[in-house]
C-alpha cells in the first residue's frame, strides 16, 4: 500500500510488505541479541579482571609478609650463631669426661627430641620426628620428653602413650640461656631412665643441617664409671659425680638448644626466600593473564562495534 507524502513523495507502509517488516523485526531482534552478548561477554570480561586484580594484590601483600619475615630471621640467625659457637666448646669439654661412662643399652630408655615452638621453618621438625619415631620399637617402654610444641604435635597422636614430659617456650626472648636449659635437665632428672638419647638439629651452614642424636648416661651408670686420672675423695666421690653429670646435662642440652634455634632461624630464612621468590613467579604470572584477558575484552568489544556498524551499513 503505497501513500503519497504532502511533498509528492512515496513512501512504503509495513502494512502493504510483509515480507519486510517480517526481515526488519528480524535485523532488530539479531541486533538487540548482538547487543546483549556483547553486554554479557563485556560483564564476564570484567569480573574476571577484578577477580585477578584482587589476587594479585593478595599475593603481593604475601610476598611483602614473606619478605619482612625473611629478614628477621635473618636478624636472629645473627644474634643467636654467635653464642653457639660458644656453647660447642662448653659441651665439648664436659663430653670428655662423659665419654669415660659407658651408657647402658638395656632398660628404660628416654628420648629428648628438642623442635621448635613456630612454623614456617622448612622440614626441621618433621625430620626430628622421623629419627624419634625409627628409634622407638614395638612394645618398648621407652619414654618420650619434648622440647618445643611442634614435636609434642607431631608425636602425640601415635605414640601419646609414650610422653612424659613437655616444655615450651624456650629462648622467646631471643637466644636460649643457660638458666633455661638448667631448668629443662631438672625436669628430664625428675623422669626415671636407665639411658637418654638427646636428637636436635646441628647446624651446619644456612643453608645445611642434620640430625644428631648424643647419648646421655645416667647418674647410676656415672658412679659405677671409672674415671682413671681423677681422684675422689671416698665421701664427697657421689656428690662431685652428680654435680659433674648435671652440669654436663645443661651443657648438653644448652649446646642442643642452641643449634637447633641457629637451624630454625636459617631455614625459616630459607623458606621465607623461597616463598617470596615463588610470589614474584606468581604475580608475573597473573600480570600477564590480566594483560592478555583485558586485551581479549577490548577486542571482543572492538569486533563487537564493528559487526554492528556492518550490520547497520547492510540494512541501509
Amino acid at each position: 500500500d503505497h501513500k503519497i507524502n504532502e511533498d509528492g513523495t512515496r513512501r512504503l507502509g509495513f502494512a502493504a510488505s510483509p515480507r519486510f517488516a517480517c526481515g526488519f523485526a528480524r535485523m532488530l531482534s539479531q541486533g538487540t541479541l548482538r547487543a546483549v552478548r556483547a553486554t554479557g561477554n563485556a560483564k564476564r570480561g570484567m569480573a574476571t579482571l577484578q577477580e585477578v586484580r584482587a589476587r594479585m594484590k593478595s599475593v603481593t601483600n604475601i610476598s611483602k609478609i614473606t619478605k619482612s619475615m625473611k629478614m628477621v630471621a635473618a636478624s636472629k640467625l645473627r644474634k643467636v650463631q654467635e653464642p653457639m659457637e660458644v656453647s660447642r666448646l662448653l659441651a665439648e669439654g664436659t663430653q670428655r669426661l662423659a665419654s669415660k661412662v659407658e651408657a647402658s643399652s638395656d632398660g628404660k630408655r628416654m628420648i629428648a627430641g628438642l623442635f621448635s615452638d613456630r612454623g614456617l621453618c622448612g622440614g626441621i621438625n618433621s625430620s626430628i620426628a622421623k629419627v624419634i619415631r625409627s628409634k622407638l620399637e614395638p612394645g618398648s617402654s621407652d619414654t618420650i620428653f619434648t622440647i618445643g610444641d611442634k614435636g609434642r604435635a607431631q608425636l602425640n597422636r601415635l605414640e601419646g602413650r609414650r610422653f612424659v614430659g613437655n616444655i615450651n617456650e624456650i629462648g622467646k626472648s631471643g637466644a636460649p640461656l643457660f638458666a633455661e636449659a638448667s631448668i629443662v635437665a631438672e625436669q628430664l632428672l625428675a623422669q626415671e631412665f636407665d639411658s637418654m638419647t638427646v636428637v636436635y638439629n646441628q647446624f651446619k651452614s644456612v643453608i645445611s643441617y642434620e640430625q644428631v642424636e648424643k647419648v646421655v648416661p645416667s647418674l647410676g651408670a656415672a658412679a659405677e664409671a671409672e674415671f682413671s686420672g681423677y681422684e675422689f675423695d671416698d665421701e664427697s666421690k657421689e656428690a662431685v659425680l652428680r654435680s659433674a653429670f648435671e652440669f654436663h646435662l645443661a651443657a648438653t642440652l644448652y649446646n642442643s638448644m642452641l643449634e637447633g634455634a641457629t637451624s630454625e632461624m636459617s631455614a625459616r630464612m630459607t623458606a621465607m626466600d623461597n616463598a617470596t621468590r615463588n610470589a614474584g613467579d606468581m604475580i608475573e604470572r597473573l600480570t600477564l593473564h590480566y594483560n592478555r584477558t583485558r586485551q581479549a575484552v577490548i577486542t571482543r568489544e572492538l569486533i563487537e562495534i564493528i559487526s554492528g556498524a556492518e550490520s547497520l551499513k547492510k540494512a541501509d
